[in-house]
């Protein structure tokens, strides 16, 4: 539904102005000289940078002059980032029109000083925000053009296995003996970012079997007590770790069977925002034994993405005890329940997080069965 809203959101907005691109007296150009009425500009940056923008010029293509204002139109923002626009002078990121206008000559284009900006500030959200301005005639508010600007924030991080698939944020299922010494999983860390980046990893055990340990190895080994890596690693622009830079996890069964759930969070030690994150499965048994997850049923959370609440209809048979865990992307748990019956459903209420991605996981006497993302979006 949130989808089928945006989607008919930018349809109107489109309808309204279309008509207007190829029969207005305004046209709207970037700095290159380049026509970019009615059209969609995507940007790029990383997102530290402290200020996205996008300059256009503005002609007047009548023989009069025209008294031009600007308008921008919220498609779809991002929670915590700020924008705003300078037509004249530089509104608050709260004016959505300018209150006053720029007196054009026929024929003639704004000069650079004049020109419209468009200025975004990431504050170090990672995602896309997409904004529609409007210039029109304040005389004739039918004469009018448009232009929709995409401001793209990517992670700069991404996770790759041995194979060099992506993994980023991705749940590993790891089967194994309960005789196996060791278990490692390595993976590769890739900075796809314009800046070098000082990666940390930080570990985070959501379920453990009793009697068994588990560490990691980023730059240095760390110890089974260590939740996060003494060291950090550089790694420059465009580039990955490889061969001794790659991180190791690390799990003994140490003869005991069940499943045991540890989260490795990778994060720039100088932009906490910017981080992702991996959870390794591990599913122990004496021998070929699986599982038997045949007597419970979970469904996914709905709706997903979630606005304000969402919920989970479970049903159980016997003695199974289970609970539903919500963590942020830094492996902090922010909400938790647990079924308090045979059979029913659990709501969760979550007004108070912010747009982003979770991950909830379903756990049943103390063996976690599932974990997937959650995303709230507003």
């Amino acid at each position: 539904m949130l989808f089928f809203m945006k989607t008919n959101l930018l349809i109107l907005i489109l309808i309204i102005f279309a008509q207007f691109v190829y029969s207005q007296n305004i046209s709207l150009f970037n700095r290159d000289g380049i026509d970019i009425s009615g059209t969609t500009i995507d940007l790029y940056a990383q997102p530290d940078e402290f200020l996205m923008a996008a300059h256009i010029s503005v002609k007047n293509n009548s023989t009069s002059q025209i008294r031009v204002k600007v308008k921008k139109i919220e498609i779809d923002t991002l929670s915590g980032t700020t924008n705003y626009f300078c037509w004249i002078q530089c509104w608050p990121s709260t004016t959505y029109e300018s209150a006053q206008f720029l007196s054009i000559p026929g024929g003639s284009i704004t000069a650079p000083i004049d020109d419209l900006s468009c200025d975004y500030q990431p504050s170090g959200k990672t995602g896309i925000t997409r904004i529609t301005y409007v210039a029109f005639n304040n005389g004739d508010v039918t004469d009018s053009v448009f232009v929709t600007i995409n401001f793209h924030t990517p992670l700069g991080i991404h996770l790759f296995n041995n194979n060099l698939s992506n993994i980023t944020n991705n749940t590993i299922n790891i089967n194994a003996n309960a005789d196996t010494s060791l278990i490692s999983f390595t993976l590769r860390v890739a900075n796809n970012s314009d800046y070098s980046k000082h990666i940390k990893v930080k570990k985070r055990v959501i379920s453990s079997i009793s009697g068994t340990s588990s560490y990691f190895k980023w730059v240095n080994e760390n110890s089974p007590s260590s939740m996060v890596s003494t060291d950090s690693l550089n790694i420059a622009s465009i580039d990955t770790s490889s061969g001794s830079n790659d991180f190791i996890g690390y799990f003994s069964p140490n003869g005991h069977e069940g499943t045991s759930e540890i989260a490795y969070t990778f994060f720039d030690s100088n932009n906490l925002n910017d981080s992702v994150q991996i959870i390794l499965n591990y599913n122990i048994t004496l021998g070929i034994e699986n599982l038997n997850l045949n007597e419970v049923a979970f469904s996914e959370p709905y709706p997903n993405p979630v606005k304000d609440n969402f919920s989970i209809d479970y049903n159980l048979i016997g003695n199974a005890i289970a609970q539903i865990k919500i963590h942020n992307v830094l492996g902090s748990e922010i909400l938790s329940k647990e079924t308090s019956d045979k059979r029913g459903t659990i709501q969760f209420n979550t007004s108070n997080l912010s747009n982003g991605i979770y991950f909830y996981s379903v756990i049943i006497n103390n063996k976690t069965i599932r974990t997937n993302k959650l995303v709230i979006y507003r």
